[in-house]
């Protein structure tokens, strides 16, 4: 009998543990890609057998709540994957505002000082940002000031004032030489060495190369530098503290300023945030979180089995001032996003997209239509369209196989082969 009893009392202590999600938590908080939830969540799933959840990040903490009540009850069947369930619950509903006013309305304010030393003996092969292994994104600044402000469970909106160091500075820092080691470019990223000069030639008005000035191409705005060693990762001793570095402090920010609202099943983002699309590790082909922020203005809708997004992220236009004319480009470039999310069975998720990159001088309302099927466009001077497919499966415990593909430029028969088709894939899988 007292076996009986003590059973019926740990099922409905399951019961509540698993309806505890419904408190708390802002259903507007935005999760920072940098937080530790998002991997712990991901490795739960694949420990339970179950399709990893969006990959379209941040979630708001109404969308975390639906991905962590998906899994609860395969979570409780075992003690083990019900104490990280139970873990992430609770880490949820620490996601607060401390300070509270009767009338919904609460804030935080905090100040976060962080010195850190950095100290390494190899001085040849750990020179650059990405060989570390603690490398810029996972530095700390010297100082962070933060503002939070939310209303009830609906609004929440996040700033911040950052004191540090950037990532490179003017000193101490090489350059890989763009006509010997990439005269072909990277990407769009670094045009080719060639398509550079002729366009300093056709600004400037030159038509023979021997026209050129010697040191044309220092100063030229249209480049990109692509850095081959610096100081702040190759020297033995290096800190966080920009007091005698002055020319390395970093000035660009916030990165992290953004107005977010919503409820249970839907929500809406505005600002700066970091954004990411997928999984892959060597970098996603739509949107990658590798850059230290977006400005972004977002839609997401979601169940537990579906999930839409209108994503729009509105690039810098004007990355220099001439200092002839005092102006910069006139275009205005965003790129635009719509994104469908579908989980036919608990093992499986696939996700279709579709992106186009407008530039124009004239914003066409008719292009924030969500609903809109961006690929209706062919007009290549307004227009660059991508579509793209993601497929997620589970098909053991532990065991997570992924898929990308994205289609740059694809051409039908008779559409003519004025631009090469372009298109990627890649596959994943993990243990």
């Amino acid at each position: 009998m007292k076996k009986t009893i003590y059973t019926i009392m740990m099922f409905l202590v399951t019961i509540v543990g698993c309806l505890s999600l419904s408190a708390s938590i802002s259903k507007s908080y935005v999760i920072p890609l940098q937080d530790e939830f998002y991997s712990d969540v991901y490795s739960l799933y694949s420990l339970l057998g179950v399709a990893s959840p969006s990959y379209s990040q941040p979630w708001s903490g109404s969308e975390a709540r639906l991905i962590l009540d998906r899994i609860c009850d395969k979570a409780k069947e075992y003690d083990s994957t019900y104490n990280i369930w139970n873990r992430l619950n609770e880490k949820l509903d620490d996601y607060t505002l401390d300070h509270n006013i009767k009338d919904g309305f609460s804030f935080d304010i905090g100040l976060n000082i962080s010195p850190e030393v950095y100290i390494h003996t190899n001085s040849e092969d750990y020179v650059n940002d990405h060989d570390w292994y603690y490398g810029y994104e996972k530095r700390n600044m010297l100082a962070d000031a933060t503002i939070e402000l939310g209303v009830k469970d609906f609004f929440y909106t996040y700033s911040e004032l950052s004191f540090g160091k950037s990532r490179y500075s003017s000193k101490g820092t090489e350059i890989y030489s763009h006509e010997e080691d990439f005269p072909s470019g990277i990407g769009a990223i670094v045009p080719s060495w060639k398509h550079v000069k002729e366009l300093y030639m056709k600004e400037n008005g030159i038509s023979n190369e021997e026209d050129l000035p010697e040191d044309w191409y220092v100063e030229y705005r249209y480049t990109a530098n692509v850095v081959k060693s610096s100081a702040a990762y190759s020297s033995i001793y290096n800190d966080n503290t920009p007091f005698w570095d002055f020319w390395n402090l970093a000035a660009n920010f916030p990165t992290r300023a953004f107005v977010s609202f919503g409820d249970s099943n839907w929500n809406i983002l505005f600002g700066k945030e970091r954004v990411n699309w997928g999984r892959s590790i060597i970098g996603n082909f739509t949107i990658d979180s590798h850059v230290g922020y977006h400005d972004v203005a977002r839609l997401s809708i979601y169940t537990d089995s579906f999930k839409y997004e209108w994503n729009n992220l509105f690039l810098e236009t004007a990355p220099y001032v001439s200092e002839v004319d005092k102006k910069g480009p006139d275009d205005i470039k965003i790129m635009m996003n719509h994104r469908l999310e579908f989980r036919p069975v608990s093992c499986f998720s696939f996700v279709l997209a579709e992106s186009i990159m407008y530039r124009s001088g004239i914003l066409e309302l008719q292009m924030f239509n969500p609903a809109y099927i961006y690929h209706q466009l062919n007009n290549r001077d307004l227009f660059n369209s991508l579509a793209s497919l993601e497929l997620y499966y589970t098909p053991l415990k532990g065991w997570d196989i992924y898929y990308q593909l994205g289609l740059d430029n694809g051409t039908i028969p008779g559409e003519g082969n004025s631009q090469a088709n372009a298109i990627g894939m890649l596959l994943g899988s993990s243990y």
